[in-house]
């Protein structure tokens, strides 16, 4: 879609997504702490590396889990709310939307517990355009008993017709949805990522993609801290 009118921004939205994406960890910096079994000792070795660009700001205890994940989801958020400032206008809503991804697993586990409308009150990471985006969301899983993944996506189809995309933009976030970093396809899903930022040449591509690796990372930073506590408690050796 490089003849768009709206993309002429794109040229500027590249030069900060790729500023942006080349201080995000790549494999190397995962296998150096690899060996690491406590979670403290690998966050400390990890606010040394490129992992630190998804660490929440807030200093908190690798034990506290749901406390980091929940700081990690407030991260990425923000992060991803950045490309309202690059991209071209026409994209807000779909950044929004991209905006909500580090919730959806979030949203089912309330959904299946029934506290989601409360949380989406009281939860900071969220803004007025985001709490609204999710109540949406709650009421149509409501009236369609339908999963926070499905119902997600189906909000990106709406925002991408809308913009005329064409039918592969709608699969470059289905791995986040439906697939785990921590698995050895995990790896390449990562690269397609990183490759799809450096080769694509429209805005759309460039805030799916952008948007998708950050959230698949920072899946994998939860993978990682998880399995070290599950060691931890059981007491065992990685």
């Amino acid at each position: 879609m490089p003849g768009v009118a709206w993309d002429n921004e794109f040229a500027y939205l590249q030069a900060r997504v790729r500023a942006r994406a080349s201080a995000l960890p790549r494999e190397e910096d995962w296998a150096a702490l690899g060996p690491l079994n406590e979670a403290e000792h690998y966050l400390q070795r990890a606010r040394a590396s490129r992992i630190a660009a998804l660490l929440p700001d807030e200093i908190l205890r690798p034990d506290d889990i749901h406390a980091f994940e929940g700081a990690l989801r407030r991260r990425l958020h923000r992060m991803i709310l950045e490309l309202l400032h690059w991209a071209p206008h026409a994209l807000a809503e779909l950044v929004e939307c991209c905006a909500l991804l580090p919730y959806v697993a979030f949203f089912e586990h309330l959904r299946r517990g029934g506290e989601t409308y409360a949380w989406l009150e009281s939860d900071p990471g969220l803004d007025d355009t985001e709490r609204a985006l999710g109540h949406a969301l709650v009421e149509r899983g409501r009236v369609q008993d339908r999963g926070f993944a499905l119902l997600w996506r189906d909000l990106l189809d709406e925002r991408l017709k809308a913009l005329q995309a064409p039918a592969a933009m709608h699969e470059l976030l289905r791995p986040v949805l439906e697939r785990h970093p921590l698995f050895e396809a995990g790896r390449e899903v990562e690269a397609r990522f990183y490759r799809t930022l450096r080769i694509e040449q429209t805005s759309l591509a460039q805030v799916l993609a952008y948007s998708g690796l950050l959230v698949w990372l920072g899946m994998r930073l939860r993978g990682e801290l998880v399995q070290r506590q599950v060691f931890a408690t059981a007491g065992g050796v990685r």
